[in-house]
């Protein structure tokens, strides 16, 4: 996408996780205001994410590893991102649950006597 206004990094970055989606999804052709609506939505919505964080949330969501059920007929839409992004917070929140119950923290060893002094 060119000339968006903005000289940031970030929004090329955001632009090309867009392009990435659709052409994932099959959609050859993206209305340029509906691929700028949906870059500026994502910007404003990553909360923390990284970009490349979207690109894998959309590949998990293909792989069905993620469940998104809003369907992308001929568009990004701002719907299938909000879904998308809720569903991949909601799954790296459990992944993280599950790693943590996994791996307790381990108490430090008490020290000897010896040890001590």
């Amino acid at each position: 996408m060119t000339n968006m206004n903005t000289g940031d990094g970030l929004m090329n970055k955001i632009d090309s996780v867009v392009f990435y989606i659709a052409k994932l999804h099959g959609i050859k052709d993206i209305k340029l205001e509906d691929r700028k609506f949906a870059v500026l939505w994502l910007k404003n919505n990553l909360r923390g994410l990284e970009v490349t964080e979207v690109a894998k949330a959309a590949e998990m969501a293909l792989n069905g590893q993620i469940e998104v059920f809003t369907q992308l007929y001929g568009n990004v839409s701002p719907k299938y991102l909000a879904e998308l992004l809720k569903k991949y917070r909601a799954y790296t929140k459990e992944l993280n649950k599950q790693r943590q119950l996994k791996a307790p923290l381990l108490v430090e060893p008490k020290k000897s006597k010896d040890e001590i002094n």
